[in-house]
């Protein structure tokens, strides 16, 4: 569950902050385990969000109105 304090409006339609345990990384370390050919493997670059878009808890990005969807900046 995010932090409450990091949600300034309780009735948001769409709160996006970073996670604080991420398993991606902008500038990750290289992987432990060697690439082959069968298993290739490369850094896990990226960028996690945790994003918070309707206060009912039992809803789902579908269910929700095509305008509150275009809230979302991506």
């Amino acid at each position: 569950m995010p932090d409450q304090e990091k949600i300034q409006k309780p009735t948001c339609n769409v709160v996006v902050f970073e996670n604080r345990f991420p398993s991606l990384s902008p500038n990750p370390s290289e992987p432990a385990t060697r690439s082959t050919e069968l298993y290739p493997v490369r850094p896990a670059r990226g960028k996690c969000e945790l994003v918070v878009y309707t206060p009912p808890h039992n809803s789902t990005l579908a269910n929700e109105p095509g305008g509150h969807i275009s809230d979302f900046e991506f």
